[in-house]
């Protein structure tokens, strides 16, 4: 359901217990239209050059292109920027029609739950 929407919370949250727990640090990129217009989506990017979307997994920024309409690009934002992300998310406190059951409550739960697997090895 993170693709419904609510991609932007997501990526704020996974950004921040990611760096809080690990040395290699993560980014938050943005699917933008090809004329600069619209942006489509919010992920992660892995320290190892690959993004990392909630709803559909890790990929490369070519594989993850080719859902997409030709043009279509992808900025990394490289300094943390909470304004620049919230307008690129279009509101991250707005209500989401196709997710009306998310919670950044339950999300960040889930998230520090996975991370904390990779900590301690055993995933």
């Amino acid at each position: 359901r993170i693709n419904s929407g609510p991609c932007g919370r997501f990526a704020n949250l996974f950004f921040q217990k990611w760096n809080e727990l690990f040395t290699e640090k993560v980014s938050i990129s943005f699917i933008m239209s090809a004329d600069s217009s619209e942006c489509y989506h919010v992920l992660v990017k892995l320290p190892n050059n690959s993004y990392y979307d909630g709803g559909s997994g890790i990929m490369k920024r070519r594989v993850l292109l080719k859902g997409y309409q030709k043009g279509t690009y992808i900025i990394d934002m490289i300094e943390y920027d909470f304004d620049l992300l919230d307008e690129m998310s279009y509101g991250l406190e707005r209500d989401y029609k196709l997710c009306t059951n998310y919670s950044d409550v339950k999300t960040s739960e889930i998230i520090e739950r996975n991370l904390m697997q990779i900590t301690s090895g055993r995933l």
